[in-house]
């Protein structure tokens, strides 16, 4: 999406300079430069087709729901959200792909109610989804409409610890050294799968060991655990969205904790230094392992 944002930055620095820009630059998270070419006939034709679309609804064309976790950071994302669930919305199946949910609402599939009926068998081949993802998004749908969990099987679990990271040198060197001291047998519990990409990323920025591959190979992830035996009736299944619902009651201590917040804090705690904006970066940070082990110790009451 930024890709398609720069362009559109390119060609009004081209109207108002009479210039051509060809070249564009995204600076990630961790300050890394990432170029971007402005000149792709692809992204060129993309992006006129969005800014063509975004035209055609304000002249009050009113386009299907897409409820994705994207969404959420924009301001009209509660009332999009209230809309689709009066309206049952199939958009509201998490994890079913945009371009398999536009060919069903050809079919003449549209909400929760027409998707849980129909009988999968018969459909054509959808694009973007299996038959396995069609029939565990049905299931969602099910769970959704009857607000109850729809378990698949017992939850794998033998799991120990959590470990949770941030990406500075020295913290990375006493990293290396603290696993040298672990015990032979360990696992790590997670969620998702920003540890294990952000551990290879430190590695191969500021040097690997063998103890951090043994480390590797001991992580466990507690959303692969989840989709493989569970469906929750929730629109979308992060650590925040299980461990706040019902089945958990879990509570952050900030209500505004989140992943952007958190940068926002630290921020502001760079240039302020006030300890109070510190001690709730470290709240957020102590709240969402918690969540994980609170995840962890229901799933594993499950088994039983």
């Amino acid at each position: 999406m930024q890709r398609y944002q720069l362009i559109i930055y390119g060609w009004i620095l081209d109207a108002l300079l009479d210039t051509k820009t060809s070249q564009g630059v995204i600076i990630n998270s961790e300050g890394y430069h990432l170029p971007v070419d402005l000149t792709s006939q692809k992204d060129q034709e993309k992006t006129t087709a969005m800014c063509s679309a975004i035209a055609e609804i304000l002249k009050g064309k009113r386009p299907p729901h897409t409820v994705t976790s994207k969404a959420k950071n924009s301001p009209w994302f509660k009332e999009m959200l209230r809309e689709a669930i009066e309206q049952l919305d199939i958009s509201l199946v998490y994890k079913l792909d945009g371009r398999a949910i536009a060919v069903l609402r050809d079919l003449g599939i549209s909400n929760l109610n027409q998707f849980i009926k129909t009988n999968l068998q018969t459909l054509p081949k959808i694009p973007h989804a299996s038959p396995e993802t069609l029939e565990r998004a049905q299931q969602q749908a099910e769970s959704l409409i009857q607000n109850k969990l729809i378990w698949l099987s017992k939850p794998h679990l033998g799991i120990e610890t959590h470990i949770k990271l941030f990406d500075e040198e020295k913290l990375w060197r006493d990293f290396l050294q603290w696993i040298e001291i672990l015990p032979a047998n360990y696992q790590v519990i997670h969620y998702a799968d920003y540890e294990r990409s952000h551990l290879n990323k430190l590695a191969e920025k500021y040097g690997d060991s063998s103890t951090r591959q043994k480390f590797m190979t001991c992580m466990v992830d507690l959303e692969k655990v989840v989709q493989k035996s569970v469906i929750l009736p929730l629109y979308f299944y992060s650590i925040k969205d299980i461990a706040k619902s019902r089945f958990l009651n879990f509570k952050w201590r900030h209500e505004k904790a989140g992943g952007s917040q958190s940068v926002f804090w630290y921020d502001e705690w760079l240039e302020t230094g006030n300890r109070e904006i510190l001690d709730d970066i470290i709240n957020y940070n102590e709240d969402d392992v918690r969540a994980t082990e609170h995840l962890y110790l229901w799933l594993q009451n499950q088994r039983s």
